[in-house]
């Protein structure tokens, strides 16, 4: 091998930029359009009631420990 053991970090950094291109044009954004309610306390509380109203949630929550 002509690089020697600087090859391995050769071979390292050309597929981690090309698998860092491929994610970045690859994957598209999932929320396109921010929520400006999102952080208003009535709407937190409403949400967590409607996570925790969830039998599956938890028995997970209470297992996990």
């Amino acid at each position: 091998m002509w690089l020697g053991w600087r090859a391995a970090f050769a071979v390292h950094a050309l597929l981690g930029t090309g698998f860092g291109f491929v994610c970045w044009r690859g994957l598209t954004e999932s929320k396109l359009a921010i929520d400006p309610l999102a952080l208003q306390p009535r709407r937190v509380r409403k949400t967590y009631r409607e996570v925790l109203a969830q039998p599956e949630f938890r028995a997970y929550a209470c297992l996990s420990r």
